[in-house]
């Protein structure tokens, strides 16, 4: 997210660049650049906005004379229960009425509901930062008492592309054992719903295939039973990155997990 003083200083890099190399004396805005911006203020605000009464774009000096036509995208194509969305729109907005926090409460109440049936299922909790995250995840998961298996990610590939893959959502070592709840994080398999962010239990381990025993030392993979009720081994994947015709790089991770 771009915040509002660096709107400006580009605005003023682009003129003063632009504009020194036209003829007369007009100087124009962005120096005649012509943009066209979108953007969800909503989402997480800038980090380290040094100006906190210039914090967002839409409070530059140059927002409004840069742009004649402003429009807001009013319909919600991710959710269809209107309660909802007027429930998610109040916390963005920081107006939350009663009927909003009715509708918190109901769905508390169905969440412990829920727990009440099923000892397997937990509240997801989210974290903004990774190493909390890992916090908690590790405390779950000692509290399981079970022996753990280690899973961990072979890297194949030359510098600098070996690098970058560093910076992978998938963690370099996965730690699980029997009852941990996990969380799929890319599609598999839509037609039985299992797709990212898809979450359940691994319910046992089995031997896996012929790769496995890179990743993991006894040569296993979880079995997880997911919310669609479907047990799934979770083997091994291969992950080639091609680019111009020529293999850079080459990932191999177990289990395409993430515990939490």
């Amino acid at each position: 997210m771009i915040d509002g003083e660096l709107f400006d200083n580009l605005e003023f890099s682009s003129s003063t660049i632009r504009n020194s190399h036209c003829k007369g004396d007009k100087q124009l805005l962005w120096g005649g650049i012509q943009l066209i911006v979108s953007g969800d203020f909503f989402q997480i605000p800038p980090i380290n906005a040094h100006n906190p009464r210039n914090e967002f774009a839409f409070e530059s000096s140059y927002w409004k004379a840069t742009f004649d036509i402003q429009m807001e995208l009013t319909h919600i194509y991710r959710q269809s229960d209107f309660e909802l969305i007027d429930f998610l729109e109040g916390i963005c907005r920081g107006q939350v009425d009663r009927d909003n926090r009715n509708f918190r409460r109901f769905l508390h109440g169905t969440a412990s509901v829920n727990s009440a049936i099923d000892d397997n299922l937990t509240e997801t909790r989210l974290f903004p930062r990774t190493d909390d995250v890992r916090r908690v995840n590790q405390e779950h998961l000692r509290s399981l008492g079970k022996e753990v298996e280690r899973f961990n990610v072979v890297d194949k590939g030359s510098m600098p592309w070996l690098k970058q893959l560093k910076y992978q959502i998938t963690p370099d070592e996965l730690e699980i054992c029997k009852g941990a709840r996990v969380m799929l994080i890319k599609n598999t398999d839509q037609a039985i719903r299992l797709v990212n962010g898809a979450t359940r239990v691994v319910t046992r381990f089995k031997a896996g295939s012929s790769i496995s025993s890179e990743n993991n030392v006894n040569g296993v993979v979880p079995i997880v039973r997911f919310d669609s009720r479907s047990e799934v081994p979770l083997d091994v994947e291969k992950w080639d990155i091609i680019t111009l015709s020529k293999a850079m790089e080459l990932r191999l991770f177990a289990g395409k997990l993430h515990s939490y």
